[in-house]
């Protein structure tokens, strides 16, 4: 997989989760990233469902493992730890 950004955040690498039906993108999210705000990303790495509010079970759903991006410029206090 090619390097991938999108709104501040980066991936070369990610996992495959099989959705149950019922599932959400938000659901997915606050279980891979303990956040479901970063449903974006999911939806933003399957295109071809994110038309889908409510997916059926037995999609592919791809996890992209996620890291922050931070600018060489930016202060100390947003530095990665």
């Amino acid at each position: 997989m090619e390097p991938q950004e999108f709104m501040g955040w980066h991936w070369d690498d990610y996992n495959l989760y099989r959705a149950v039906g019922g599932d959400t993108f938000d659901d997915i999210a606050r279980r891979a990233y303990e956040d479901e705000r970063l449903s974006t990303i999911l939806l933003y790495a399957n295109p071809d469902l994110a038309d889908r509010l409510i997916l059926e079970g037995g999609e592919t759903i791809t996890i992209p493992i996620i890291y922050p991006l931070v600018s060489p410029f930016a202060p100390p206090w947003r530095a990665i730890r």
